[in-house]
């Protein structure tokens, strides 16, 4: 599956991460909650949805509510973990430095 090796783009992975946050703190998700979160215009959001949809990594309900698939809860799962490993390590680096 041509998907699987695809790799996501720094403002992709910040959509993926946000719409986890929000749905873990709303229990739903909207564009519009999305665009506010990000700071993001609610085009923006719209197209990266349908780009999403197309990937399978959300899909969107009558109402407009926005679900990560579980391919799109995987790679959230996956690229938030990375980005805290990478905060620790960069954190820990600065320290080491300022010490030396």
């Amino acid at each position: 599956c041509m998907k699987e090796y695809a790799e996501l783009t720094a403002s992709q992975i910040r959509y993926l991460i946000a719409i986890k946050r929000l749905y873990e703190r709303q229990g739903s998700v909207r564009g519009a909650d999305i665009a506010k979160e990000l700071k993001l215009s609610k085009a923006s959001v719209h197209r990266m949805m349908d780009f999403f949809e197309q990937a399978q990594y959300v899909k969107r309900d009558y109402g407009k509510h926005i679900i990560l698939t579980s391919d799109g809860m995987r790679k959230a799962l996956q690229y938030e973990k990375y980005s805290a490993e990478l905060n620790k390590r960069l954190f820990r680096s600065k320290i080491c430095d300022s010490i030396e």
